[in-house]
């Protein structure tokens, strides 16, 4: 019988999918509620921004749009707020379709490409 390994410094931190830092130049811009909103980091699941207004309410409204190489795509789903940390908001999206994930998934993934060879570029 083979014995069971228990890892507890590995507890789930919940995240499901890579968290992307977004760098100014990204394509990406996001409105909650209608109103436009700075986007710190992003993942097929959730987002981190800085608002100007105060958020009263567990649920919004938020419409993506981004831009990989010449295509263009605009969403729109909902966004659960989780968290507050001083003027930092963290929430989950939710309503995307399989496409739409995949297309936000495709979306970091493309950051990241960029960022490497930006870095690649510098020395």
């Amino acid at each position: 019988m083979k014995p069971r390994i228990h890892i507890p410094e590995l507890a789930d931190n919940g995240r499901r999918a890579y968290r992307l830092k977004v760098n100014e130049d990204d394509p990406i811009w996001v409105e909650i509620q209608g109103m436009s909103v700075h986007l710190e980091d992003l993942s097929e699941t959730g987002i981190a921004f800085f608002a100007e207004a105060d958020l009263s309410l567990q649920c919004y409204p938020v419409r993506l749009k981004f831009q990989i190489n010449d295509r263009a795509f605009s969403f729109d789903c909902s966004l659960q707020l989780v968290r507050q940390v001083n003027e930092l908001w963290c929430g989950d999206l939710s309503g995307l379709s399989e496409f739409e994930h995949r297309m936000l998934s495709q979306f970091v993934t493309w950051c990241q490409t960029r960022a490497i060879r930006r870095d690649r570029m510098k020395t």
